[in-house]
């Protein structure tokens, strides 16, 4: 929907394909085995020329949790970019407290907590900025 209505382009990118080890983050798996499950800075860089990097997914306390940190401590400066969408992310059960917890981290590195109408709607509108049309494109990882 969002590529349809700004006419830019989402990038799809996947994790987890190596059925040997654990990859909570879209950039480093929990246990290196090769090349393509280390520390993916190259793809971190290219979230330098966003001027905000929304945040969400399925595991508050896991997934979404390890991908925002990696992003944040290797975008040194740039922390303030990352938006994490509170309302779309939960913990996994019985893992509450290391969600909780995350949540403080960003705070703490920078970012912003906002809901996902603020983050449409609000001042973290998608693809305008003094409403004039921005370049760019979505990262889903």
């Amino acid at each position: 929907d969002w590529s349809n209505a700004t006419g830019k382009n989402v990038e799809w990118i996947w994790k987890g394909q190596n059925t040997l080890t654990e990859m909570y983050s879209s950039f480093q798996a929990e246990v290196e085995i090769s090349l393509k499950t280390t520390m993916n800075l190259e793809l971190i860089k290219s979230f330098s020329t966003s001027e905000r990097i929304l945040v969400c997914g399925q595991a508050l306390s896991h997934c979404v949790n390890y991908t925002a940190r990696h992003l944040m401590d290797n975008m040194p400066g740039e922390e303030g970019k990352i938006c994490l969408l509170r309302d779309c992310t939960a913990a996994v059960t019985g893992f509450e407290a290391a969600g909780e917890e995350f949540v403080r981290y960003v705070e703490e590195k920078g970012g912003t907590i906002c809901s996902d109408s603020e983050s449409i709607f609000g001042k973290y509108s998608l693809g305008k900025e003094s409403g004039s049309e921005k370049e760019g494109y979505c990262k889903c990882m």
